[in-house]
């Protein structure tokens, strides 16, 4: 369990997930996080993708997702120049926190 600070922000260490197969074994899933979020008041359950996946376009419960599906992808950049260390960046707003 995470816990955001004071302003809303939180961070957490790990490594980038691969890919895998779907539960039928017909397609592979692009590589994602998958998230429960619980607000005081609403609950989000979501997944995070990274952009630039060759997976992504083919992955086929990303590709159902009904409105804005570019809110479910993270901004990546280097963390530490000369690492192969990434910074993600994603924001989860909740409607009613």
């Amino acid at each position: 369990m995470q816990h955001t600070d004071s302003d809303g922000f939180y961070s957490f260490t790990t490594i980038k997930p691969g890919p895998y197969p779907s539960s039928d074994s017909n397609w592979m899933r692009a590589p994602h996080i998958h998230f429960d979020i619980q607000g005081q008041v609403d609950r989000k359950v979501t997944q995070l993708y990274f952009p630039n996946e060759p997976l992504n376009d083919q992955d086929r419960l990303l590709q159902v997702v009904r409105g804005d599906r570019k809110t479910l992808f993270a901004e990546v950049t280097p963390a530490v120049a000369g690492t192969s260390e990434l910074l993600v960046k994603w924001d989860v707003i909740l409607k009613s926190g």
